[in-house]
């Protein structure tokens, strides 16, 4: 759902390595780094429920909706049912830039519609479209749906 590059979490670790003679001094360089700094970001986020409510950390970058645009639709859908207006016309106004990058007028139009039923407050309207959508993403990303205890 939500993803952050190892190097903002620790920027002491850089993608690339020359590997030479000094490989098992690097090995447990990255080692110790990996567990000093990474391990405990994983376990402070290791549950959807600790990521959804502090995803301010995982930033809506347009980088990452091309990368990874089916992992935001969920988070899209969460925050609509959680009846989170601004945030969901945050992802919006994203997914809307990637349309009109794209020139992709159907996009376009479908995520201005949803923001106006947002803008809108028209709970109906925005639940039933939420319904068909979360089911097609869960299906293409092989996610099985969790019941709802309402």
């Amino acid at each position: 759902m939500a993803q952050k590059k190892i190097e903002e979490i620790d920027t002491s670790i850089r993608k690339h390595f020359r590997i030479s003679q000094e490989y098992l001094i690097l090995a447990d360089y990255l080692s110790e780094r990996i567990i000093n700094n990474i391990l405990p970001f994983f376990d402070k986020y290791n549950s959807t429920k600790k990521i959804v409510s502090q995803s301010n950390i995982f930033p809506y970058q347009i980088s990452h909706l091309s990368i990874n645009y089916n992992n935001h639709f969920l988070i899209l859908f969460s925050e609509i049912k959680q009846r989170k207006i601004n945030k969901s016309i945050q992802i919006l106004d994203k997914l809307i830039e990637v349309g009109v990058l794209a020139e992709n007028e159907l996009e376009i139009k479908k995520w201005t519609e949803v923001k106006t039923l947002l803008k809108n407050k028209n709970w109906e309207a925005t639940d039933n479209m939420l319904v068909e959508n979360e089911r097609r993403e869960l299906t293409k990303l092989k996610i099985k749906p969790v019941a709802n205890k309402t």
